[in-house]
């Protein structure tokens, strides 16, 4: 032991013997926790000896904490060397983060060093000794823990060992990217964006992490910063799909960017990356066949947002006309494929197949029709459809604005989302009668009846960073100041965090409205949306389910009509339920004046409220036999080549 540390605990040894006593007491009764904050106390007051900083170590290992087990571990050991247990203690730690050389090298001066009973009294059951904790030793443990509490959806689990892994190895990219997942997936962007940050300094070459870290300033709406990040992921990487296609689909709600641009960078992607690897004689299309194998891409769509409702309609197909395959990430047994059990006759996991082995598999299972549903979800497998791997391909949903890809044969669309025919596009644009939007409607169970409001007017919008625009906010402020007494409510996307706070502060602040802008915490968008009385869309919006539940909710939607496909799938909803009249507008001026019509007539919003829901259980766009049928009639016109 140190000469000074020696001074001080002669300085304080009452108070060390208290403590100490105080400590004991609570490691006999398995109170690891207080033991941590005892030891934390002591160490701030006096400096601390071996004893609290080893005592601190366990309490960190006892809360799996096993970074900081070691910080703490280490200075114990650097103020007293002679104590076997904590070089034991340290050698345990260290071979179960997978560190077998300073595993081994404490392992060697435990075994010289003197036991001392009373330390190792301290020592509970749970900490192994290190012939147990080396046998058990594997690469990358806390990376390994991180990555099964993600695939499970644990993500705090998996966001606490990312770090502990990244305290232990500050290079690891996997930790990085890893972490970044997890605190995306909880639309914690901020976080995920400093993390990469962190990351981009470390590992400045990476053009994954350049990428990642484009796409988390993208969902903070910091458009021109994601740009930049994408060019330097794009340079690092010109030959990945998905780095070029990450970057391609932040464009789509980028402000900045005219929709009419969107195509012709799709188109661009898929001359660049579409496989042009032969598999073979292409099969030539029989017209006469009588029963056609139709095949799906779901990878990535199970879980999400349209996923029950595509389900449904795939499940309605002719089993007499067609053997319906499933191609997906993971078992159809998996959690996030459960809904699509009842829909293939045969299925494959696809998830870490190459484009190459993909076109194998769609020529082995002898596909007519393969429907790719994944889209930009799926970039790498999206490649192979540049070549041609069934008689007919067909895009639907995943390609937003197109895939660009020449040997996909069409791309469903409907009469409201792509009005004109146009040249923009590689595949041949075809309309299917119902809508090619893909919506979900809420169950009777998610509307809570305790649910609903009282006061003055209310304007409501769910809308996250990436779609509060200048525009958007400059469109609800004509609202707002047209109706001077009303408040808008914002469905919380993490805007409680300061820094978001404070954005949403300088952007209605800039129209002096931040003091009638209220955030709503609620995990029902439905329960949101029956407290508000008209919903507003934001300006620039892919996400139709948001229209789908104000309406179910009872609420009068308005939204603009949109520019190209990527912006009209909320107005497609509308469009499909004839209410375009009232509720799509064509400018910002419509915009508000459609707003503040509904606002101002309680007695309309009443009769729309209690109608709407059979509007929404009548339409075909939510009927899964029409829409099947829908489908149906679109194959055979492109299986007839037609």
């Amino acid at each position: 032991m140190s000469e000074s540390v020696v001074e001080l605990d002669q300085a304080s040894g009452a108070d060390r013997d208290r403590f100490l006593q105080a400590a004991e007491h609570l490691v006999a009764d398995g109170r690891w926790a207080e033991v941590g904050d005892l030891a934390e106390t002591f160490i701030n007051g006096t400096g601390g000896s071996a004893d609290s900083f080893f005592l601190l170590a366990l309490s960190a290992f006892m809360d799996e904490d096993f970074a900081s087990a070691l910080d703490f571990g280490q200075t114990a050991f650097d103020l007293n060397a002679d104590a076997a247990e904590v070089a034991g203690f340290l050698s345990t730690t260290f071979a179960l983060v997978g560190n077998i050389h300073q595993a081994s090298f404490f392992a060697k001066m435990a075994s010289a060093l003197p036991p001392d009973a009373r330390l190792r009294a301290w020592i509970p059951d749970a900490v192994p000794d290190f012939a147990n904790a080396f046998a058990e030793i594997r690469e990358r443990p806390l990376l390994q823990r991180a990555a099964v509490a993600a695939g499970q959806n644990r993500m705090l689990d998996a966001e606490h060992w990312f770090r502990q892994h990244l305290q232990v190895d500050p290079a690891s990219r996997d930790a990085y990217l890893g972490l970044a997942h997890c605190l995306m997936s909880q639309e914690r962007f901020q976080e995920a964006v400093e993390n990469l940050r962190a990351g981009r300094h470390t590992l400045p070459g990476d053009a994954e992490i350049a990428s990642q870290l484009g796409a988390g300033l993208g969902a903070l709406g910091r458009f021109a910063e994601s740009r930049g990040c994408h060019r330097a992921a794009m340079a690092a990487a010109p030959d990945d799909p998905v780095i070029h296609a990450r970057a391609a689909q932040d464009l789509m709600l980028d402000p900045d960017v005219p929709a009419r641009d969107l195509p012709p960078v799709f188109r661009a992607w898929g001359a660049r990356f579409g496989s042009t690897v032969s598999l073979g004689p292409e099969r030539a299309r029989d017209p006469g066949k009588e029963r056609l194998t139709l095949a799906y891409l779901v990878g990535g769509v199970g879980g999400r947002p349209g996923a029950s409702a595509l389900a449904a309609t795939l499940a309605r197909h002719d089993p007499q006309r067609f053997r319906v395959f499933g191609f997906g990430f993971g078992a159809l047994t998996d959690a996030q494929n459960i809904e699509f059990q009842k829909c293939f006759e045969g299925w494959q996991d696809v998830r870490d197949v190459d484009p190459i082995t993909f076109g194998t598999m769609v020529g082995a299972e002898q596909v007519d029709i393969l429907v790719d549903l994944s889209g930009f979800r799926a970039p790498s497998l999206l490649t192979a459809f540049g070549a041609r791997m069934a008689p007919v391909q067909v895009s639907w949903g995943g390609g937003k604005a197109g895939t660009g890809l020449a040997c996909m044969d069409a791309l469903l669309s409907d009469a409201f989302l792509d009005p004109d025919d146009s040249d923009d596009y590689a595949e041949r644009v075809l309309r299917l009668d119902h809508g090619a939007v893909v919506v979900d409607l809420p169950t009777d169970g998610v509307l809570d009846e305790a649910a609903g409001r009282d006061g003055g007017l209310v304007f409501g919008a769910d809308a996250p960073l990436s779609e509060l625009s200048v525009q958007t906010v400059e469109a609800w402020a004509g609202v707002l100041h047209g109706a001077p007494d009303s408040q808008l409510l914002l469905l919380d996307h993490n805007f409680r965090a300061e820094e978001n706070t404070q954005r949403l502060l300088e952007m209605f602040g800039n129209f002096g409205l931040a003091h009638r802008v209220d955030v709503v915490n609620e995990k029902s968008m439905v329960n949101f949306f029956r407290t508000v009385d008209v919903a507003l869309v934001p300006v620039r919006s892919t996400r139709p389910e948001v229209v789908v539940n104000a309406l179910w909710a009872g609420a009068p939607v308005v939204c603009l009509a949109g520019e190209g496909r990527t912006g009209r799938e909320p107005g497609a909803v509308l469009a499909a339920l004839d209410l375009g009249d009232t509720c799509l507008a064509d400018d910002a001026g419509d915009y508000a004046a459609k707003a503040l019509a509904w606002a101002g007539d309680a007695a309309r919003r009443t009769e729309f409220a209690q109608g709407i829901r059979a509007r929404l259980r009548a339409a075909p766009l939510f009927d899964a036999g029409a829409r099947a049928a829908d489908l149906e009639r679109a194959y055979e016109t492109l299986w007839r080549g037609a």
